[in-house]
């Protein structure tokens, strides 16, 4: 059922015009399909694949607070993510962008963040990856609005179908 829900959306224009999703769909299959994935590039669309659907399910193509927005439209799809949650930085959009970030503007793997009491946190991408990953392919599944009682949807953070 899952893959006649997306031939229809794949199919339907009008539907990836207003959520962004063909977008999704394809930067998301684009790391699988690699036959030797460059671990920047595929976090990059994966990255931008979502970042797509969220601004344009939000309507909201022009705020510089992506972290914000992810957070609230996976939300709003069920997921247990926050902007910036400094004790679970996996659940952190904020964690994500912060590695697009440094990624896209410094060609840099890592990152930095400097807390509110001066400590300094590393951010490495091959630390958040993979849950990067799982999220964004949990997120083309639930934007179709396919579910599934044995699917979970916390996969992301406990690496466990």
């Amino acid at each position: 059922s899952f893959i006649g829900l997306a031939m229809n959306k794949l199919a339907d224009d009008q539907f990836s015009e207003n959520t962004g999703w063909k977008p999704l769909f394809f930067k998301a299959t684009v790391p699988f399909r690699q036959r030797s994935p460059y671990l920047d590039v595929s976090y990059f669309l994966l990255f931008s694949g979502l970042e797509t659907y969220v601004r344009r399910t939000l309507g909201d193509l022009d705020s510089p607070d992506v972290a914000r927005l992810i957070s609230k439209r996976l939300s709003q799809l069920g997921f247990d993510i926050h902007t910036y949650r400094p004790n679970d930085l996996k659940r952190s959009a904020d964690t994500y962008a912060r590695l697009r970030n440094a990624l896209f503007h410094n060609s840099s793997l890592e990152t930095t963040r400097r807390t509110k009491h001066g400590t300094v946190v590393n951010y490495k991408l091959l630390d958040y990856y993979a849950n990067f990953q799982i999220l964004v392919s949990l997120v083309v599944v639930r934007a179709l609005g396919f579910d599934h009682p044995r699917l979970h949807w916390d996969s992301w953070i406990t690496m466990q179908q």
